[in-house]
């Protein structure tokens, strides 16, 4: 039996990880950005697609999110 072959990620460049976070993200702190739940599942996510999502159901989902801020 041969074995199984393993294959390995590619680092991705830091300024390209910043450059997608901030494109998502639309509340500001203190000169910092973050994401909202809104910010996370309906616009990073897109779980609900075209369609209005519940408001309760996108809390519901974004329940990872600590302090309203990811």
């Amino acid at each position: 039996m041969a074995a199984a072959k393993v294959a390995l990620t590619k680092r991705v460049d830091p300024t390209q990880l910043i450059t997608v976070f901030l494109k998502h993200a639309s509340t500001e702190k203190n000169g910092e950005f973050f994401r909202s739940p809104n910010d996370f599942v309906i616009r990073y996510l897109n779980i609900f697609g075209e369609s209005q999502p519940n408001p309760k159901n996108v809390l519901l989902l974004s329940g990872v999110v600590v302090w309203g801020c990811i």
